[in-house]
């Protein structure tokens, strides 16, 4: 969740491949299959607002909404880049099913994070189906029974609302009732709130009426909810923000790479067949008064869709190429990295935008026929219209990414990210060093040795006693300090960010030891343990640099 600079994803000659597997192969053939009559009860989705309950149990047998969970609780059936293929082809028949299934996905891969035996719990059988947001939306107090979830939290945006058997929502903890806790997001000056995720029954959820009212994407039932005063058990909870405190229950993928482009592209691919249906049907006058003809038999309408083919194919292949690829690295190294993530998110947010173009192209030629409420094109413009609106998706990420590609120091993270569940190489060795907890505090012999950890050692004091006058006197002319706001330069830039890291709130530090060589003090940040190395050169600190 820093800002950070990252590595330029390298063009490449060679893209690694693994075949699809049995399973895989099974998942495409039953969601092609009930992507059929997704399609002939659409507007019974739309006008009930969830997935009909027998295609919803079919897609339940099919293993979709147990996808991304936890290996231990029968999750990883399925091959990671099926799961967007498979979401790709749900949503050919109705743009809701195929987002249902994406958003479970998250909210499935989450529960990695909960102790197994509440994992166990969560997912009694494939057909769990999970709605919720990790935003936290409402407040809780710690007891002996768990966490006792207080009245009054709202959260919005639950797709799968209609029918979920569990929904997710974020919490902060408070210390008695009238405690309203931090703002979030937090406004200017205010620490980032340390929050927890809880896993609720369904009778502990009440829908806010009126809220899940989208123009599109209507089956989804993307509406508001809140939570009655219960007791949440401690094994149905994780901490957001945090590195592991424990082995992770087992996932099958790189996590994050992939996204909800596959439910525009499913969209899209229904509103081109039926374009092309309503091209050989659908009769128009020619341009220059040459009579009717079939829309299939203008010249400027062919053109046209020739452009759109090309467009919507690469972008798809593009798509799915880089998950495909990261996925064969990811069985062979068990990792991939930040460039990977960076190249996915690009391709994620293109593969949306020329899907919406598609889509809206096709209603453009189709005229009238696109305009009426329950024509198929209709829905299909609604549904992509919607799903615009969320913001993984908005063109406005594409300044994020091309400034990265040029290397600007930018943030990137993720609710994987967040919930400590990127298992790269480098995460696993961090959640293993954070297992062991941290290195002994440094002894009076082992200041007495060692200067450069002595100066370290009384600048972080001062820090915990909030002295930044002292921790100036202490610094290098040529300092230079990261932090989450960026690196400042030079002991005036350097104690203006420390006062006003120390008004947002402190956390709690430990005093700096050896590790490794490095000297190095950890911090208890809400979004987990920060490593600051410190640099020492002449008695002064010349450097204080961040490892997460």
């Amino acid at each position: 969740m820093f800002e950070k600079t990252v590595k330029y994803p390298p063009m490449s000659h060679y893209r690694s491949r693994l075949p699809v597997s049995d399973a895989g192969q099974k998942a495409l053939k039953l969601a092609s299959a009930i992507a059929v009559d997704l399609r002939t009860r659409a507007n019974e989705s739309d006008e009930e607002k969830r997935i009909p309950a027998d295609l919803l149990a079919r897609m339940s047998d099919a293993e979709f909404f147990r996808m991304g969970a936890p290996t231990e609780v029968g999750g990883g059936v399925v091959d990671y880049p099926v799961m967007f293929r498979a979401i790709e082809e749900l949503a050919t028949g109705d743009g809701s099913a195929g987002w249902c299934v994406l958003t479970n996905l998250a909210a499935a891969t989450m529960s990695a994070c909960l102790a197994e035996s509440g994992a166990r719990k969560l997912w009694p059988s494939a057909h769990t189906v999970i709605a919720g947001s990790p935003v936290p939306g409402g407040r809780a107090i710690k007891t002996d029974q768990g966490y006792r979830i207080l009245p009054g939290g709202r959260w919005h945006f639950a797709s799968n609302s209609g029918h979920a058997t569990h929904f997710l929502g974020g919490f902060q903890i408070v210390q008695h009732e009238d405690d309203p806790g931090s703002s979030f997001p937090p406004k200017p000056g205010e620490p980032f709130p340390i929050s927890y995720v809880a896993y609720f029954d369904r009778s502990d959820v009440e829908l806010i009426e009126g809220s899940g009212n989208t123009i599109g994407l209507k089956g989804t039932r993307s509406g508001g909810y809140t939570v009655k005063e219960c007791v949440v058990a401690e094994d149905m909870v994780f901490r957001m923000f945090t590195p592991p405190g424990r082995d992770l229950l087992g996932i099958k993928g790189p996590l994050g790479i992939g996204g909800h482009a596959a439910v525009f592209m499913g969209v899209a691919r229904h509103a081109l067949e039926t374009f092309y249906k309503l091209a050989n049907e659908k009769t128009s006058r020619r341009s220059g008064g040459n009579g009717e003809a079939v829309l299939a038999e203008h010249p400027v309408i062919a053109h046209e869709m020739a452009h759109i083919e090309a467009s919507f194919r690469a972008a798809r292949a593009q798509f799915y190429d880089i998950v495909e690829d990261c996925w064969a690295r990811w069985n062979e190294y068990g990792s991939v990295d930040d460039a990977d993530y960076l190249e996915c998110e690009l391709a994620n947010v293109h593969a949306a935008s020329v899907s919406r173009d598609v889509v809206n192209m096709v209603c453009k030629w189709a005229a009238t026929s696109a305009v009426f409420e329950g024509a198929e094109l209709d829905r299909c413009r609604r549904d992509v219209q919607t799903a615009t609106g969320h913001v993984a998706v908005q063109d406005n990420n594409l300044e994020n990414y091309g400034l990265a590609m040029m290397g600007q120091a930018v943030m990137m993270g993720s609710a994987f990210d967040a919930a400590g569940l990127r298992q790269s190489a480098q995460v696993l060795e961090e959640g293993a060093r954070n297992r062991a907890g941290p290195p002994p505090a440094a002894t009076e012999a082992d200041l007495d040795r060692d200067a450069d950890l002595r100066v370290a050692h009384r600048f972080v004091a001062a820090m915990i006693a909030s002295d930044i006058d002292a921790c100036q006197a202490m610094m290098a002319d040529d300092i230079v300090m990261d932090s989450p706001m960026g690196p400042r330069e030079g002991p005036n830039e350097c104690a203006e960010m420390l006062r006003q890291m120390n008004q947002m709130g402190s956390t709690p530090m430990e005093l700096p030891v050896r590790e490794n060589g490095d000297i190095v003090a950890i911090n208890h940040a809400p979004i987990g343990d920060i490593r600051l190395v410190f640099t020492v050169a002449n008695g002064m600190v010349s450097a204080v640099g961040l490892r997460a």
